[in-house]
């Protein structure tokens, strides 16, 4: 190992911190992760081909689309389409499938009304344990947006709070 490598390893400064990235690693073998436009990636084939565990296999999908031009500013992506209600409404149909587990990120009121068709939401921003400031987050007429920031889970996601 090298001298660069070691002092992020050392025990003294970081404890166990190989075996955080193998225990990682090894929990995340079997994920897939795109980029690009979201359209192509939730078809029935490639959706399909993620749950290969099983032929009756869970499939989980994370979205995280532009926030809407609805509870933000004009202007603040390079391409300043409005896909979120687009991502929703697919959200929408394939969350009532058992065997989709869907996390939609977004602000506080920009998906609330997943909530009425059994989504459970999540506040993640938490200043004692997320502490870091940065990214689109912090770009608002009153600054840090972060507060902010919510995860609806679908039906027939794991229930955090019951499934710890």
């Amino acid at each position: 190992m090298s001298n660069s490598l070691r002092m992020f390893t050392d025990d003294l400064v970081m404890p166990g911190l190989l075996d955080w990235f193998k225990s990682l690693s090894i929990r995340l073998r079997h994920v897939k992760i795109f980029n690009g436009d979201w359209s192509r990636v939730v078809t029935s084939a490639t959706i399909g081909t993620l749950a290969f565990l099983k032929p009756d296999g869970v499939c989980g999908v994370f979205l995280d689309p532009p926030y809407s031009t609805s509870v933000r500013s004009d202007g603040l992506y390079q391409h300043d389409n409005d896909v979120t209600n687009d991502v929703r409404e697919w959200a929408i149909k394939a969350g009532n499938n058992p065997k989709m587990r869907i996390v939609l990120a977004g602000f506080d009121t920009e998906h609330n009304m997943l909530e009425r068709l059994g989504w459970r939401v999540y506040e993640w921003f938490d200043d004692v344990k997320f502490a870091f400031k940065g990214g689109m987050g912090n770009i608002g007429k009153n600054g840090n947006q972060q507060h902010r920031e919510r995860l609806w889970a679908s039906p027939y996601c794991l229930d955090y709070h019951k499934d710890k």
